[in-house]
């Protein structure tokens, strides 16, 4: 088991977002690129009255279920093109630019479930937590 711990912060976010979005001038109907104004922004940021990251989950933490909060945000259901980024209401994210892989999309929702932290405020996040949720999901 690999122990060592990848850090998790605003700026890969950003970096993978961009690298997928590529050259595209989509404007998510006026947010434009919703995940280069910070990570406050980005937390905040709907597309068409759909919250990009979802509300921190209500209840004790020994109630929630791991990953709620990401489970629930509209960028990693339009990451991984589950409803409404199925292709029905809306195309998958980002729209005009090239798929996320699956790796890259687990490291954004754990930045998510992590409070969606700045650059100053990085976390650690175990790999292993990383792959099991690969595993999880086939």
């Amino acid at each position: 088991m690999d122990t060592e711990a990848l850090t998790v912060a605003y700026a890969r976010v950003k970096a993978i977002l961009d690298e997928a979005a590529g050259d595209s001038t989509a404007d998510y109907g006026g947010a434009g690129r919703f995940w280069d104004k910070g990570a406050q922004a980005l937390e905040a940021a709907e597309i068409f009255g759909i919250r990009m990251v979802a509300p921190v989950p209500e209840g004790h933490a020994c109630c929630i279920p791991p990953h709620a909060r990401s489970d629930a945000s509209g960028l990693i259901k339009g990451l991984r093109g589950d409803a409404p980024f199925d292709g029905g209401r809306f195309p998958a994210l980002p729209w005009g630019g090239k798929r996320i892989a699956p790796a890259d999309v687990d490291r954004i929702a754990d930045w998510i479930d992590a409070g969606c932290p700045d650059d100053a405020t990085s976390v650690a996040v175990e790999l292993a937590r990383l792959a099991s949720r690969r595993r999880r999901r086939r």
